[in-house]
């Protein structure tokens, strides 16, 4: 469907022989015009787009209308894996942040009575006092575990139809993003098996009121992640501090099958810092 919806965005800008584009978060006046009759043409269409996303400049206000061209360009490029990239990232990882080690906040990272500074309110800090230190796994766990084949599935909707379902359960570990339904038709596109899903206290707060009178159907839903952690960014923002301390309590109360862990968020910033938001 999105990728459908991407081919008819392409069409506006078509003319006999080239794709006239509006490449990047760019002013809509300024065009490209890239000949696309073959792969090379293409490849170096795609260059273009990811150089002029990671020129943007994060302190500048965009129009949605950007935004949108920018997405719409972005799925006609097809991803390609590149070894160079993907080995220089694991190098960044392990130089620079020692990931394996401080992905999870845990007890070995994060010492009794230290603080924790959030990640946008740089300004404030929460103590790691007994209670907080006590809800922290002891160790980082997913350390000395290699997996060899892994899968990231999103919730955007581009697997619809796409019958991968049974393809991504084979996978040795499957990422999901942000509670998404694993459950009825959608099995046989997206498939169930999870071992880690993020959850944004956001939709704990909408579609779940806080955890206030809809604990039950919360606990329901969670049923079809299995064995699974739940990742909450608890240290983020202050407001999203309780509301995921709530997740870990309710879980250990009704003896849950599913975990709540907190994901270090200087480790992700340093990662993303050294690397420079390249694509791997």
């Amino acid at each position: 469907m999105e990728a459908n919806k991407a081919a008819e965005s392409i069409d506006l800008f078509m003319l006999p022989g080239n794709i006239t584009t509006r490449v990047g978060l760019v002013k809509p006046e300024v065009n490209h015009i890239i000949p696309a009759q073959n792969n090379y043409t293409t490849n170096v269409f795609c260059r273009d787009i990811l150089d002029r996303l990671l020129s943007v400049s994060l302190r500048k206000r965009y129009s949605e209308d950007c935004y949108i061209q920018a997405v719409n360009e972005v799925q006609n490029c097809t991803w390609q894996k590149k070894p160079q990239e993907y080995s220089r990232f694991r190098f960044y990882l392990s130089s620079c942040c020692n990931a394996v080690n401080n992905f999870i906040v845990s007890q070995n990272n994060t010492s009794l009575g230290s603080n924790i500074t959030y990640e946008v309110e740089s300004k404030k800090n929460i103590l790691i006092a007994e209670d907080i230190h006590r809800m922290l796994p002891k160790s980082q766990p997913f350390a000395g575990i290699p997996f060899k084949q892994c899968a990231v599935v999103g919730n955007g909707g581009i697997l619809t139809n796409s019958s991968c379902g049974a393809e991504i359960d084979q996978s040795d570990f499957v990422f999901r993003c942000n509670l998404p339904p694993i459950w009825g038709n959608s099995v046989v596109d997206v498939g169930n098996k999870t071992d880690l899903v993020t959850v944004n206290p956001s939709i704990i707060a909408l579609k779940y009121g806080k955890l206030n009178e809809m604990k039950a159907a919360f606990l329901r839903n969670l049923t079809s992640y299995g064995h699974s952690f739940l990742l909450l960014p608890a240290f983020s923002y202050s407001s999203n501090t309780a509301i995921s301390f709530e997740v870990h309590h309710l879980l250990q109360k009704y003896q849950a099958k599913q975990r709540a862990i907190f994901f270090s968020i200087p480790i992700i910033l340093k990662a993303w810092l050294s690397f420079g938001g390249g694509g791997v």
